[in-house]
């Protein structure tokens, strides 16, 4: 799959939205090194920090606009979405003519872009990676956001759902999309696939945080107090890898961050591991063949669906 990429100029960028779009681009960078692609990474906020930590001998391009959409303390309101809407339409232009920027400067020969809609050039070969093509949403918006999302999508020749298909599909009807792009189910992706196992301290209880802000914070503060009653041994991964702490609050140890190995690691011994019902993190978890209790994104439809969907490969 990954042989047309050799000796190739590949440029790949997230969405910041969580670090899970970061994550899961981790086995698409390893295969495409294993090719000998001349890679460039790129990204913005939490996401952009986690690809160049992870890769730091990698060639990282700096100033991708971010897309400061935020959710409420509350949850995820579709009113608050819609209001943000030309906020999003701003940062695709943004991020469009900052690419445009940087391909007359590198020349890129493929284009991969994980859910942002503005990284495509006509220059390039330009391939959009996304589970969520058909989101739940309201009645009243469906129409509204296929035909936005028609038109975002012009601009790219491929699309790579990271899933498998039916009766294997951990994304159900998110992923169903018919377009005149080439559509490719290129299987789960996950940071751990090739990532050892390195020796960390073992916990009990494990949650790792998730998502965009404010919620990403709302969850770390549910998981802090549940912790805190367990009476168990629990480490909590509070996924800022822009920051660097290691701390201990009421008997609960907090990190900012942990290396791929050792937080495999500590999942893989852990007696109860806790997470968002993100995508990426349902990924992870079926790479590690673990399970864990799963708290989706209060008002995030997507998130509530996969929750649900997650029961029954349980």
């Amino acid at each position: 799959m990954y042989q047309r990429f050799t000796n190739k100029k590949v440029l790949i960028i997230p969405l910041n939205w969580g670090l899970g779009h970061a994550t899961r681009c981790v086995p698409i960078i390893e295969s495409l090194i294993e090719v000998n692609a001349k890679i460039y990474i790129s990204g913005s906020g939490e996401s952009g920090c986690y690809l160049k930590q992870r890769f730091s001998n990698l060639l990282f391009l700096e100033g991708c606009p971010d897309y400061r959409v935020h959710y409420s303390s509350k949850g995820v309101k579709f009113i608050s979405m819609i209001r943000q809407w030309p906020k999003l339409e701003q940062a695709i232009l943004e991020e469009n003519h900052w690419l445009s920027g940087m391909i007359s400067q590198h020349h890129f020969d493929f284009i991969l872009s994980d859910h942002r809609y503005g990284i495509h050039h006509p220059a390039a070969h330009n391939i959009f990676i996304s589970h969520q093509l058909n989101p739940v949403l309201p009645f009243f918006l469906r129409k509204l956001f296929r035909a936005s999302q028609k038109r975002k999508l012009r601009g790219f020749q491929e699309i790579w759902i990271p899933d498998f298909a039916s009766p294997h599909d951990l994304s159900g009807e998110l992923s169903e999309y018919h377009g005149d792009q080439i559509i490719q189910r290129i299987g789960w992706l996950s940071r751990f696939n090739h990532s050892a196992a390195l020796p960390f301290e073992q916990y009990e209880w494990v949650g790792w945080v998730s998502g965009p802000e404010t919620q990403r914070s709302v969850f770390e503060d549910f998981l802090q107090k549940k912790f805190e009653r367990s009476g168990k041994r629990c480490l909590l991964i509070c996924g800022q890898p822009h920051l660097s702490f290691d701390t201990t609050l009421n008997g609960v140890r907090r990190l900012s961050h942990l290396g791929d190995g050792e937080m495999k690691f500590v999942i893989l011994n852990a007696e109860l591991c806790f997470a968002r019902s993100g995508y990426s993190t349902l990924m992870d978890l079926k790479a590690l063949q673990v399970s864990a209790q799963i708290f989706p994104t209060p008002g995030q439809s997507e998130q509530i669906y996969l929750a649900k969907r997650w029961k029954s490969f349980c």
